[in-house]
């Protein structure tokens, strides 16, 4: 809707508001209600004395600059306004009547003409009702310009519009009414005659209108930038040169919505602007509510921007309003991330937020970029300069605040914002380099050939790899790229190799040259490490290797262990070579001995029955005994031969005939039966066999001197 069709419905607005006004309220109804909602009123009157904002009215009148503040704006739903503004306002109006009557036949001079003009009409945005009930959406004062119609169609739709609008302006006329009315006591009855309140009612109608006010007007908020859309096709560069000579810095240009529509005058007004020295920011207005269609709407923006020849520098705000954006359980952070880094990727990296404060999803998409780089949309009714509202989002912290959309150029309205800092007023307010890492509301980026970088990345000159993410943006910590576990410095986001130990898990793990975790047996300086095939950690202790068939052991770092190793109390034994845990016989040449190691391993000690064989090791060092050996448990002299065996029977040992137990390995002493050679024979008291003439126990025998054999 344009400047002309705006004044037009404006003018019939108010009529309408002051007919509904006295044919569904009525007097009666009028004092009734007042009463009732007096309270109401003073609470937000204390709180902001000297502004009242539209977001306290459902439903303001249109902006013919394409914005929509009720869209941003309707959420605040109660009427409020303190006695002083009242009544600074009702005298404001009284004396001004016969300019804005003047205003008013202004209008209707010009009705003619505005009627036979045509706007271009812009493409129908899919499930846009041009009749959305005034609490949820008013169409004709959106951003949006899909819904743009030929000067008789707006007409029509005007009507429509002004009906639900009325409404509830209606009641908040009876508000205000009403206030007065308790404020100045009985004063609807005088000498007992009802006083007609009609002439009241068109006041207080006129007092709830936003203040219209001339760019420039030192009384109110200072304007720094003027937004504007195809809605402002009107303006030509004269009145660029107007707004730069007012003091205005900065145009925003509405460039592109959706992934289909362009701004068919945007070309022509980013050359006005320029011409007239004044900086160029541009906005996108959003439909998307999804990464996917966010990547679409993004790059469809690149080509269009592309195609405009828009310098990176520019700064690009994405204008969220739309219903589509407002639906439940969206995750608007996700996709708006993914609108961003589309742009960054073809080197439109300045971005910003255009919002209203009670937007639904308002942190998750001012977290994109900050609170600094945010334009927040929000209409007090008298924006004064240094006011309540202008401090209350400068304390904030927001970059910048659109104020009004009743701001007049040429008796045309044009929306106005204010920038708390540099967002809205500096040509270069984001630094943009063709190459090299810069730092952009908290992340770290990389550009080559003016071209934001994914993926693993070399920074010569700090001599690090590291990673940035679909966004553009350096990651930390632990990431899964392509498969592979890697792990990035926490401050410097360099990527380690190496051991690492990772807290979460509370495990060490390790990093190949290039970065990638590993897993199994990997051999590091020299030393061979296991690591577990699921979540990398290093492997201790013993550990079975399928391939191989061993059972090693790796100690508390990880290493493994060759030759003797005590593990719990127990002596192990590990090849030299291939460090698999031994069993079995084993000669220790550290220590010269011969030790046996059972099957988990462990070095034993004492007796010990091995594939049939009685053996025994020393008790201390496990080495295996050979010789005589006196066995306690049994009290018993044994004797092991050579390989360690528990020899039986019959045995000649260094000269000497010996007898050992056949079934214990008992050591015999005295006469024995010797079934081989059928003869009785006599061992000593040290075992060995005897000969000749031996006097045993006071008798004289005679043994065989070469058999042993007892003679008669």
């Amino acid at each position: 809707m344009n400047s002309k069709q705006r004044s037009n419905l404006k003018k019939h607005a108010r009529h309408y508001q002051i007919k509904k006004a006295l044919l569904t309220t009525g007097i009666t109804t009028l004092s009734v209600s007042g009463a009732l909602l007096t309270s109401s009123l003073r609470t937000h009157a204390a709180e902001v004395p000297n502004e009242l904002t539209t977001n306290q009215v459902n439903s303001m009148e249109s902006s013919p600059s394409g914005k929509n503040e009720v869209a941003l704006h309707n959420h605040d739903t109660q009427s409020s306004v303190s006695k002083a503004e009242e009544s600074e306002s009702t005298e404001n109006i009284s004396n001004n009547n016969s300019a804005k009557d003047a205003d008013d036949a202004e209008t209707d001079n010009n009705t003619a003409q505005q009627e036979s003009e045509t706007n271009v009409s812009e493409p129908a945005a899919p499930g846009t009702n041009e009749q959305a009930p005034s609490n949820i959406m008013d169409e004709s004062s959106s951003k949006s310009e899909t819904t743009q119609v030929t000067n008789s169609d707006a007409s029509s739709s005007s009507a429509v519009e002004t009906t639900s609008k009325t409404d509830t302006i209606t009641g908040n006329v009876s508000q205000n009414s009403e206030e007065n009315e308790k404020n100045n006591g009985q004063n609807d009855k005088q000498n007992g005659q009802t006083v007609s309140n009609q002439p009241r009612i068109a006041a207080l109608t006129r007092t709830i209108s936003p203040d219209q006010f001339n760019i420039g007007y030192k009384r109110y908020t200072i304007a720094d930038a003027v937004d504007i859309s195809s809605w402002q096709n009107w303006m030509t560069q004269a009145d660029f040169n107007s707004l730069k000579q007012i003091g205005i810095r900065t145009i925003i240009i509405k460039t592109t919505e959706g992934h289909d529509y362009t701004n068919p005058y945007a070309q022509n007004q980013i050359n006005l602007a320029k011409n007239a020295g004044l900086n160029v920011s541009i906005y996108h207005f959003v439909r998307f509510n999804d990464t996917n269609s966010a990547r679409n709407e993004a790059n469809y923006a690149v080509s269009v921007m592309n195609n405009f020849k828009l310098p990176y520098s520019t700064l690009i705000f994405a204008d969220i309003e739309a219903d589509e954006t407002m639906q439940d359980n969206l995750n608007m952070n996700s996709a708006l991330k993914m609108f961003w880094s589309i742009l960054s990727q073809h080197g439109y990296t300045n971005h910003g937020v255009y919002v209203g404060p009670n937007y639904k999803y308002l942190n998750q998409v001012v977290a994109t970029v900050g609170k600094d780089r945010t334009w927040l949309a929000q209409y007090p009714f008298t924006p004064t300069k240094s006011g309540y509202y202008e401090q209350k989002w400068q304390a904030a912290g927001y970059g910048g605040w659109q104020f009004s959309s009743q701001a007049k150029l040429r008796e045309n309205f044009l929306d106005v914002s204010h920038s708390f800092n540099s967002l809205l007023t500096s040509p270069n307010n984001s630094t943009i380099i063709t190459n090299g890492q810069l730092s952009q509301n908290g992340h770290w980026y990389l550009y080559k050939g003016g071209r934001l970088q994914t993926g693993l990345q070399y920074i010569s000159d700090q001599h690090k790899t590291v990673f940035y993410n679909s966004y553009g943006q350096m990651v930390y910590g632990e990431n899964k790229v392509n498969g592979h576990w890697y792990l990035f410095d926490n401050v410097t986001g360099a990527r380690k190799t190496g051991f690492q130990y990772i807290r979460q898990g509370n495990k060490t793990v390790f990093y190949d040259a290039n970065g990638q975790m590993i897993y199994g047996e990997r051999k590091v300086n020299g030393h061979w490490y296991l690591f577990d095939s699921v979540t990398g950690a290093r492997k201790t202790g013993f550990q079975y290797i399928r391939q191989g068939n061993k059972t090693v052991f790796y100690d508390a770092n990880g290493q493994m262990i060759y030759g003797e190793r005590k593990v719990n109390g127990h002596w192990y034994l590990f090849d030299s070579v291939t460090g698999a845990r031994k069993t079995g016989f084993q000669y220790i040449r550290q220590g010269n001995k011969t030790v046996f190691y059972d099957a988990n391993g462990q070095m034993v000690y004492g007796e010990r029955k091995i594939n049939g064989h009685w053996y025994l090791f020393d008790s201390v060092t496990g080495a295996r005994k050979t010789g005589f050996q006196h066995i306690n448990q049994g009290n018993k002299t044994v004797f092991y031969d050579a390989n360690g065996q528990m020899v039986y029977g019959e045995r000649k040992i260094n000269g000497h005939w010996y007898l050992f137990d056949s079934v214990t390995g008992a050591r015999k002493t005295g006469f024995q039966h010797i079934n081989q050679g059928n003869k009785t024979v006599f061992y000593n008291a040290s075992g060995q066999m005897l000969y000749g003439y031996q006097k045993i126990n006071g008798k004289i025998y005679y043994f065989d001197t070469i058999t042993g054999a007892l003679k008669n």
